[in-house]
């Protein structure tokens, strides 16, 4: 076995494994958000459920007690749905849509729960 082909098969190996992983991150994006209350207030401890029906795909998250959150999306090609739940407020349901490549920064406001005693 020649010197070359013995030093040249861990670069082809790297070589390939550097192209799969960018393969894949091509449609990839983040959803960086912020829960709030109806006075601007963060929320911390939110569920957050991002899903998409299509795949079954389904990430939940918490805010923190800033009340932010950060997803990462693998295919930020389509829209997904975003649920927010916390206790005392009312759930919030909307349609997010990603962008590839980069990151989209959202602000959720919950409003109160006025029905709970």
């Amino acid at each position: 076995m020649s010197r070359f082909s013995r030093l040249s098969r861990p670069v082809y190996f790297l070589l390939c494994c550097v192209l799969a992983s960018s393969a894949f991150a091509v449609g990839e994006g983040r959803l960086d958000g912020t829960v709030l209350d109806s006075s601007a207030k963060p929320v911390a401890g939110a569920t957050i459920i991002l899903t998409r029906q299509a795949t079954q795909y389904r990430q939940e998250k918490r805010s923190d007690a800033e009340g932010r959150f950060r997803v990462l999306i693998l295919d930020a090609r389509v829209k997904y749905h975003i649920h927010i739940e916390k206790e005392h407020f009312l759930p919030f349901d909307d349609t997010v849509a990603p962008l590839m490549g980069d990151t989209l920064r959202v602000e959720f406001t919950l409003k109160p729960d006025t029905s709970a005693p």
